[in-house]
This record gives structure tokens, sequence and C-alpha cells, in this order.
């Protein structure tokens, strides 16, 4: 008989299983879900390390491993085990010095630095410290574990303070760690790192590389930072960043960057800075790529259509927010495993191509927030695999037609110009949870009974000619709806809605057909829906009485969203107040007088609160809603001294505009230890008087909008208000009484977009230090003491962006500033690519302007974003008005008035085709009236009146809507509509081929006429002003028929206002 004898494995040695064991008690349990999203699942570990008796082998124990052959602890994987503590640099686990893997990640050690004891553990191959909440420096020791083959200290943010590598540790990591394979590091703070020697003796052999929000800044077109020809092993690569901080990479990407990277499979770029045309050659040729995404960056120019044709392996392909122009082009469609495509939120047009190869895979497609028209094609709606589809926030028309891709779970088609019947055929997509077909032009009769009952989501508002059935037997109609909005819809009848027991938010805005007959249907819906927190009943005209609900009613226990807006309230709800969850709440645009009552200042939950366009009289000074981040009170009747904003850690926004307000402005509004995150201050059109406070610099990390106008302020604008790394975007001191000069601290204010000092007392002359701030799109210095002459540009890009300069009213001397015109590139190219209504604003706040338009001063309260006009009136400028001013084709408006202009009128202001107002009188003019300017189609002002101007006024088109008035003390002018006329041989007109083919077109003079009247930038910019003050007899006949929409969008939890993104300004 043969007998085998096993060698049993070796017992852990008594020293490691101490060393765990010391380990383990050094910590608490937490359970990682409270503090790790990524550990959905997760458990003790260590709970289940034991030491009952003397043989107990740690080596069994979980999460554990040893060497088979010593019996050495050489692996130790605690992640996601709820660890919370600190881990000490004597920690026992340091003494484990045959370890080669260790994993901490998604535990908590409460804001540690990082130990150098982990040094001691040379044979080190795996670490992974990410998610694990430590915090400060990578020591430099971290570079002595040259054995890593992968590293991961990613996501740690401890006490709120986020992980930092130096560039001394950078640059000993990367040259010591040479084996290295995977190299993750996201949002780690690598800002104090030069972008360009970042990658510099990085490993060869290194496979995964992830610098996700790293806080890296640089202009890859001025030094090869894209370092990367010898990372031929390179598999994984990713420059994102993620909502908190992101690398912000400026520039275009050379095209030979990662040609040679022919092992990539995923590729990303998003949320960075970078512009110009996405590079074709740089990946058309890295066939194995599966992930590719360019999404949240400035990319312009068309989708190129060819690169993607090799790529027949991509899964992933994003190109969402960017500045994307052209059409899609039809390689996108032939990507046969393609799971998701993404291009929304650019400037495309034209349709989406009817013939594709067939998408299998395809599961999320979404191309909504573009200019795309025609009908939506057939197959859009019958892919197998598809489970979201986006096509929302574009131009397509037609019918919708059968909807056969039965995996679908979200749906949206809204904001198009679809005209269909409800289809049918949604009945039948059980697997869906959101539906929305808002602001379309939807008819028929939707049957809620027989929508999925998986539905989760529900939107239709703003599709008026909808009906709703409900069968009255049904007691439990889509029982998981939880979101429902049916604002501007024809529902008369609201009997079985209450129904909906899940029902957490409800939107019934603008209801068409309401009355009070169905009023008391609506407060029963109201009350019996107990798991409601959100609730919107704007813009419906109730009755005073209708929302006087018991104060001591306890039916809304989970409310925590209240939207009464434009309800014609007079008082404050009595419902508001047992709403003990209420968070956000609006009443703006009511008629509720009287003070801010005691019960509601009570309501600290609050973090937004808009009480502004009402009649209110008083609110305690010191305000006292602890957590609020909003407040808005603006357009009241408040009066005495300005009431402090709350003592709020996350306050962003504070406006107390239009109302009685006196006296100084309080330093302590800036002085409120926890009111450092202000992004919005908003003052303006009060009488305050006094200095305006140095202090505000103490607020300069997150101001962004400092909005002071229309005040009695005096004394010099304080330059200690304008520090290094200040993020202001908006300083507004329209209308005060400020004197001395302009700060040249002014200079540090690098995000400006709008700096407006008009109709004050400065004086100094023109401050050519501005032309360096790149972001600026409005510079107002109007009616002020400026004067000399304007100095040439220096600078090789001045005032790029400008697209508002009104220096009028001043006495600046000498010749228009030329240099500065031939830079204004917004002035030339603002508007392509533009084609709807937009203005310049942040959540809550527009931007507003003080102009003259055709010889009338107006205040303007939004500002469009394509608005241009120069104003360099009412000075005292002289010379000739230069020929290059014909460049400059994107103006609106142009104001050379109340000089001492000589020459003649510059032929090339026949190019300025945008042109809709022009006003050159009062200057010293000679010549004739050129002919090109007939080819103004828009031009419905123009005042040429008291120069020298000599000849025959050009007849035809608009000039023949023109009085006296234009011409007026000009004596050696003649033609209509003068007295004196001119000879058959003498008059002007416009060459023949020109009207023939406007006339050809169906747009000749006949056809535009009536346009002459007004002017369509002109119409649009009064439309706010006037038609919300009014309809002056005088106006009403010019603008009578340009209609004005005004679309107010809620604006949720506005958190940290320094990402401004797409939102702000384009």
């Amino acid at each position: 008989m043969l007998f085998y004898f096993v060698q049993p494995l070796p017992l852990c040695h008594p020293d490691q299983k101490l060393a765990l064991l010391q380990f383990k008690s050094s910590f608490s349990y937490v359970n990682s879900t409270t503090f790790h999203f990524r550990c959905d699942q997760s458990y003790p570990t260590t709970s289940s390390w034991k030491n009952e008796n003397v043989m107990e082998d740690c080596c069994s124990w979980e999460g554990v491993t040893c060497d088979t052959a010593l019996g050495h602890v050489i692996s130790l994987d605690l992640n996601c085990s709820w660890l919370q503590g600190k881990l000490h640099p004597n920690s026992s686990l340091f003494s484990l010095s045959h370890l080669q893997k260790l994993n901490l990640a998604g535990n908590y050690f409460n804001g540690s630095l990082i130990p150098s004891g982990f040094t001691k553990l040379v044979d080190l191959t795996y670490l992974n410290l990410s998610y694990s909440g430590f915090s400060g420096q990578v020591p430099p020791q971290m570079a002595h574990l040259s054995k890593l083959i992968s590293l991961d200290l990613s996501h740690n943010f401890g006490h709120g303070t986020r992980l930092s590598i130096g560039p001394t540790t950078w640059k000993r990591l990367v040259q010591n760690i040479t084996h290295i394979r995977t190299l993750w590091v996201n949002d780690v703070d690598l800002s104090s790192i030069k972008s360009k020697s970042l990658m510099r003796n990085v490993s060869a052999t290194l496979t995964s590389l992830s610098l996700s929000g790293c806080e890296l800044k640089g202009n890859t077109t001025n030094y090869n930072f894209f370092s990367l020809a010898n990372l031929k092993s390179l598999t994984y690569l990713d420059f994102s960043w993620n909502q908190f901080n992101g690398n912000q990479f400026n520039g275009s990407i050379p095209s030979s960057s990662f040609s040679n990277l022919q092992l990539l499979t995923h590729l990303d770029f998003s949320d960075n800075q970078f512009n110009g045309p996405i590079p074709s050659s740089s990946f058309s040729n890295i066939q194995l790529l599966t992930h590719l995404d360019f999404s949240g960056n400035q990319f312009n120019g068309p989708i190129p259509s060819s690169s993607f044709s090799n790529l027949q392996l991509l899964t992933h392909l994003d190109f969402s927010a960017n500045k994307l122009e052209g059409r899609l082009p039809p390689s996108l469609f032939e990507l046969s495993q393609i799971s998701l495509l993404r291009s929304s939120n650019n400037q495309l047009i034209g349709p989406i191509p009817n013939r594709i190869v067939r998408y299998s895979n395809l599961e999320y497609l979404d191309l909504s927030s573009n200019f795309l028209n025609g009908t939506i094609p057939s197959w859009c709606y019958s892919l197998p695999a598809l489970r979201h589809l986006n096509l929302g926030h574009n131009q397509f028309t037609g019918h919708i037609t059968k909807i056969s891709s039965y995996s679908l779970e979200e749906l949206d088609l809204s904001s198009n110009k679809l005209y269909s019947s409800f289809p049918k055929s949604i009945y039948d997509l059980q697997n869906l949870t959101s539906l929305s077909l808002s602001s379309n032009n939807l008819s028929g009769l939707v049957d809620l009974d027989m929508l999925p009952q998986n539905l989760q989501l529900l939107d239709l508002s703003e599709n008026s000619l909808l009906t709703f059935s409900l069968n009255t037997n049904t007691h439990a109609t889509i029982p998981d709806l939880q979101e429902l909005y049916l604002s501007s819809c024809n529902i008369s009848n609201f009997l079985n809605f209450k129904y909906f027991h899940n029902l957490r938010t409800l939107h019934l805005s603008n209801i068409l057909y309401f009355s009070s007959n169905n009023l008391s249907d609506l407060v029963d819906l109201v009350r019996l829906s107990k798991n409601l927190i959100d609730l919107d009943l704007s813009r419906n005209n109730f009755p005073s009485f209708s929302l006087d609900i018991n104060d001591n009613d306890s039916t809304f226990p989970n409310l925590q969203e209240v939207n009464l807006s434009s309800c014609n309230l007079t008082t404050f709800p009595k419902f508001l107040k047992s709403l003990h969850m209420l968070e956000w709440l609006d009443l703006s645009n009511n008629k509720i007088c009287g003070n801010v009552p005691k019960w509601m200042l009570g309501k600290d939950s609050m973090y937004y609160l808009k009480l502004s366009h009402n009649s209110l009289t008083g609110i305690d000074s010191q305000i006292s809603w602890h957590h609020l981040e909003y407040l808005d009170l603006s357009s009241n009747l408040l009066q005495g001294e300005l009431p402090l904003p709350p003592n709020s850690t996350n306050m962003v926004f504070f406006s107390v505009a239009n109302n009685k307000l006196s006296g100084n402005i309080s330093p302590s509004i800036f002085h409120l230890s926890n009111a450092r995150s202000l992004g919005t201050l908003v003052l303006s059109h009060n009488n305050f008087s006094g200095k305006i406070p140095r202090c505000i610099g103490s607020f300069h990390r997150y101001l962004q909008v400092l909005d002071l106008k229309m005040n009695n302020l005096s004394g010099i604008i304080p330059p200690q208000i304008f520090q290094k790394g200040n993020m202001l975007t908006t300083l507004n001191f329209n209308g005060n009484q400020l004197e001395g000069t302009l700060p040249s601290s002014l200079a540090l204010c690098k995000e400006l977009q709008v700096l407006d000092v008009g109709n004050n007392k400065l004086e100094d002359t023109f401050p050519n230090w501005l032309e360096t701030l790149q972001e600026l799109q409005v510079l107002i210095l109007r009616g002020n003491k400026f004067h000399g002459i304007i100095r040439d540009s220096k600078a090789k890009d001045s005032f790029p962006k400008l697209r508002i300069f009104d220096i009028s009213n001043n006495k600046f001397t000498g010749h228009l500033p030329t240099s500065f015109l031939e830079h204004f590139k917004a002035m030339m190219n603002l508007h392509e690519g533009k084609t709807q209504v937009e203005y310049m604003r942040i959540p809550g706040y527009y931007d507003s302007v003080t102009v003259t338009m055709k010889g009338l001063v107006f205040f303007l309260e939004r500002i469009l974003t394509i608005f241009t006009t120069i104003d360099f009136s009412k000075n005292k400028f002289d010379g000739e008005i230069p020929e290059l001013i014909g460049k400059l084709q994107s103006l609106k408006g142009i104001n050379l008035s109340h000089n001492y202009l000589t020459g003649s009128i510059p032929k090339s202001m026949g190019n300025l085709t945008n042109l809709e107002w022009l006003d050159l009188s009062w200057n010293n003019l000679k010549g004739e009236i050129p002919i090109e300017l007939i080819n103004i189609n828009g031009l419905s002002d123009l005042k040429l009146s008291h120069n020298k101007l000599v000849g025959c006024i050009p007849g035809g088109k608009q000039f023949n809507t023109f009085t006296n008035d234009s011409y007026e003390g000009n004596l050696g002018l003649r033609g209509f509509p003068l007295s004196s006329t001119c000879g058959r041989d003498e008059r002007k007109q416009p060459p023949s081929s020109a009207e023939e083919d406007d006339e050809e077109s169906g747009f000749g003079w006949k056809a535009v006429a009536v346009g002459y009247g007004c002017g369509a930038i002109f119409g649009m910019s009064m439309g706010y002003f006037v038609f919300s003050k009014g309809k002056p007899k005088w106006l009403l006949r010019m603008i009578e028929g340009n209609d004005y929409h005004r679309s107010s969008k809620r604006v949720k939890r506005p958190r940290n206002n320094n990402a401004r993104g797409g939102v702000r300004r384009n």
C-alpha cells in the first residue's frame, strides 16, 4: 500500500496575526454606503476576524491572503469594509512588510494624511487608496514603492480637503515606478504641476492613465503637452473632469497627438475647454477604440465626416455640449456596434439621415438641443435595443409615427413643432418610465388609464389642444407616477387625479379653461397627495380666498417646493405655515402687501425664496433663514436700511433691487462669517448713499455679479475690491455719484463680461489696460468726465468679444479709435450660428444696460446676445470716419453724433446690412450720401442732420420712409422728402438688377416696407421694456405685431454660482 503525505499549509505568523487584530481595533464601523456612492455593496470585513483560540489561522480570514510557502500575509483586500477613523503613521498595518497587494478603497480615514509608513511596504505591486477620505499632500516617500504596477489615489476628500501631489513628488513618482501599468489620480489636485512636464518620464509600461478632475491648466497649442508618443501600450486614457473641480486645458488638440496609440480602447476629453475643430487624423486610425468622449468643451466646426468610418468597434461616442455646426455626417450612422450616441447641446442643423446601418445595439440616442429639422425618421422609433431616445429642443415637424422600440424606458420629443395626434402606440411601451412630449402642437385624447403602468414621469405641458380622460372606477392609475407636468393644458376636470397617491411633483401652471367650478377638485387633489414634494400652480388667476386652507391642516407632510407665482395672491397663503419641510418657495409677481409674517421668518428649512414683484413694505433687518442660498426681494416697496442677508453657509444670491431702501451700504453685509460663498449681489435702483465698502473684496473667490446701479453712492471706486483670482463677470455701478479714476486693479477681473460705470462723475483718460480683458462683451463709460486722446491699441487681440461699446457724453478728443475697431471680432461675425433669441443672464439675474437707440435713451432690462452697438456721441472727436467701420457687419446701431468729424460718409457703410439705426448728425461731414446705404434694408432710423452734405438723397427702399428731420441743416441736399427736388439725371436710384432680384425673390421693396418702421433688434430689445410697462402710442405704431414671448424657467437649487458654463453668456 502506498501512503501519500500531504504537506499542511503553514499558519500565519503570530506577529502578523497580532498586527491585523491591532489594525482592526483601531477603527470603528460605519456603513460605507453613507459616504461613498461607489460602495453599493459593502460589508464590515474585519468584523469576522476573531482570536478565539491560539490555533486561529489569520490566513483564512476574509480579505486576507497569505503566501502558501511561508505563511506571510501578502494581500489585504478591505474594499468598502466600513472602516472609519484615523490611519496613524505607527499603524500596525505597516509591520506587514511582505504585503504585495493592498486595497483600502471605499473606507473613511477622517481626513488623515497618507502616512509615510506605506514606504515600509517595499514589495507592494498593487495599492488602492481611492474613496478613502485622505487629505493633504501625498508624501514624497511614496516614490520608494518602485515595484508598483497599479496605483489608485482617486477621489479623496477628507473633511472637504482634497488630496494633492506637488511637483517634486510627482517627478519622483513617475521616475521611480518604472513598472507601472495602471495610474489613476482622479480628483487629486495636480494644479501646481506644470502641464508641459506632466507626462515627462512616465513609464512606457503604462496601459491605463486617468487624470480626471485634477485642476490641470494650460494651452495645448503652446507646447507639446501630449507627450504620449512613448506610451504605445496605453489602452485607457482619461483627461476629463467631474462636476466639482475639472481640468481646464484649452486650445486645440494637436492632430498627431494620439495617432501612435494604436492600442487605445478608451479616450475621454470631456469637460475641458478644448476648442477648434475635432482633429480627424488623430483618431481615425485607432481602430480598437470603443469609448470616445468629446463632450463639454468648445469644439466648433462640423463633425468630421470621414473620421469614424474606421472605428467600427465604437460603442460609446459623445459630442454633447460643444459648439459643433453643420449636418450630422452619415458615417455616424454606420457604426454597427454603437450603444451610446450623443450629440446634444450643439448647433447642428438639417435632418436626421433616413438611411442607416441597422443599429441593433443602440441603447442611448440623444440629439437634443440643436437646430435639427425635417421629420423624425421612422427608424428612430423602431430600434430593438433602444432604451433612451431624446430628440427634444429641436425644430422637427410632422407626425409622430408608430413607435415599436418596446425596450424604451425614456422618450423625450419636447420643444419641437410636432403636430400629430397623441400617438396611441405609446400605450404599448410597457417599459416606459419617462415620457416628455411638452411644447409641441399635439392634439387629441390622452387616455390616462391606458398609459404604461411603470411610468414615473409624464410631461405633456404646453399642448393646449390635448384633452384627457380617466376611468372613474380606477383606484390606482399609473401607480408609480411620481412627476406630472400638465401646465398650459386643457384639464378642466380633476375629479379622479386624487388616485395618483405616489405623486411627488405636480406642475399645473397656467391651466387653460380653469374656473372656480373645478377649484375644489384641485384642492382635493393636492390635499390627498400625501407624498407630494413639488407643487407648481403658478400663472393661475386664483380667487383671493382659494388657497386659504386651514393653517392647522397637516395634509402636506412632505411638501418641500411650492410655486405660486403670478396667482393673484394678496396675502401669504396660510397653508404654508404648516409646511415644516418647505425648502423652495416662489410667491413672486403677486399683489402681496405689508410685512413678511413672523411665521414665515421661522421657516429655517428654506434654501430658495423668491418674493419679488409684490408690494411688501417691511422685513426684519436681520433675516434669520440660516440655510438660505437664494433670496430675491426685488421690486417691492421695502423702506429703511438695507436688510442683512442671512448668515447662511451657502448663500449665493441676494437681491433687493427696485425698492425704496436708503442709508449706507452696511459693511456688515460683507463681514458675515459664513456668507463668503455669495455669488450674486444686486442692490440696484434704491436710494443708498455713502461710499462703496472696501471689504467687498473679501468675496472675491465667489462673487460674480455686483450690481449697485441707480443709487446715490459717492466717493471713489475702491481698488481693493478687485483682487487677484476674482470671479467677477458683471460689475454695474451706473447712475451714481462716483468720482476719481477707474482703478487699474480692474485688470485683475479676467472673467469680466459686463463693465458699466456710466452716468457718474469719473474723471480719467481712456483705460487702455481694459483691452487685456478677453471676455469683456459690454463696456459702458457714458456720461462721465473721461477726456483726452484714445491711444492706439498695443495688444495683439484687444476686446475680441466686445459688442456694446458706449463712451458717449464725455470729453474725448482726437481721431476715432481705429486700432480698436479693427479688433472688434464679435462685431464682425457675432451672428454666425445664432438662430434663436437669447439673453445675457445667470439664474435669477439678467444683465441690463442703458443705451441710446434711434435718438432716445432706454433702460433695457435684458440684453440680447446679438445686440451690438457703438456710441461715440457727444464728445470732441475729429478727423474722418474710417473705412474699416464697414467690417463691423454685426452692428445694429451706430451713433457718432455731436462731434467734429469731417470728410465724407464712407461707402463701406453700405456693407453694414444688419444696421437698424445710424446717427451721424451734428458733425462737419461733407460730400454726398453714398448710394451704397440703400443696401441696408433694415435701416429704420437715419440721422444725418446738421452737417455739410450736398447732392441728391438716394431714392427707393427705406429712404422713402425717412422724414425731413433726417436731413435738416444740410443746405446743399436735395430730393425726397425735402422741398428742393433733383433733376431727372441727378436722382440716385438703386441698380435695376438688385431691384429685380428683390422682386423675384418675393422680398422686394413692397414686401418689406412694413419692416422699415422698427427693426428687428429694436423691436425685440424694446419688447420686455415696453409691453411690461404699457404701450405708449408713439411706439405702439412702430412695434405692434412684434411678438415678445417671455419664458420663465424655474431655477432649482442654485448651488455654486461659479460654474456658469453654457447657461451664462454666449
